[in-house]
């Protein structure tokens, strides 16, 4: 019976060894998740310089957009992985329908594998980043340009364009927006069901939609009395950042 009992025990350690074993490598398992953001206009694909209707009349496109995301992260019952620092969407390639459908892929790798319920994205620089300089960063770095030294601030975000205030064709009226400071950056949490599966290129859809940017419960950004601003105007600083996180959603497959 002694001998029963001495081999019962050996075995029931085994197993919980080799349970732990097991859960460890689940726990170390993890797949590449790409982010994907689609920049719209009114929820339809936008390209560069591609000409939209905006208001009173005027006839907009944009050749430059880029945003700063940063301290991104999934979140479950237990954790909140952090899964990327800091990247710059860069929208300058997106020239064509075909590319503004595909959108701008961020490829995050070795992210653990399970389920999620939320996706937190920092919109801008977060105020710790925002505290460097591109002093600090090698030349490949995200963070390593587009600083404002007049600010102490990155800039998050960048809307360029040409309008032509009577709806024709000569857009010759230059729109510029930057938008930085710590004042700028803000958080979203976008809760679906996210599962990260093994060795698996999962993707998430994203949507920014340039037009929740410029326009809020019917009132639109006034291009023609403010077409530029570098965050020293709060009328259009604060239109601006304010409306940005209404902006970005989950795009239905």
């Amino acid at each position: 019976m002694k001998k029963f009992t001495i081999l019962t025990i050996i075995l029931l350690a085994f197993i919980g060894i080799a349970s732990s074993c097991e859960k460890n490598t689940d726990d170390n398992e993890t797949g590449t998740l790409s982010l994907q953001f689609q920049l719209t206009y009114g929820g339809e694909p936008l390209h560069m310089f591609e000409r939209f209707n905006y208001a009173s009349g005027a006839s907009v496109f944009i050749d430059r957009f880029n945003l700063f995301i940063s301290d991104v992260k999934l979140v479950n019952s237990t954790t909140k992985q952090s899964i990327k620092d800091v990247a710059w969407l860069d929208f300058s390639g997106i020239q064509d329908k075909t590319t503004a459908k595909t959108g701008v892929r961020l490829e995050i790798p070795k992210v653990p594998v399970g389920q999620y319920s939320a996706l937190e994205i920092g919109l801008g620089v977060s105020p710790e980043l925002n505290a460097t300089t591109p002093s600090n960063y090698s030349a490949s770095h995200p963070l390593a340009n587009n600083y404002w030294e007049q600010w102490n601030s990155y800039i998050s975000m960048v809307i360029e364009g040409k309008a032509d205030l009577t709806g024709g064709t000569t857009h010759n009226l230059i729109l510029t927006y930057h938008v930085g400071t710590n004042d700028a950056y803000s958080r979203i949490n976008l809760e679906d069901n996210f599962l990260i599966k093994s060795g698996k290129n999962n993707v998430i859809l994203l949507e920014i939609d340039l037009k929740k940017i410029l326009t809020k419960e019917g009132q639109h950004l006034d291009i023609e009395r403010f077409p530029r601003d570098h965050s020293t105007r709060p009328e259009v600083f604060d239109f601006l950042r304010l409306n940005l996180p209404s902006a970005v959603v989950l795009k239905n497959k």
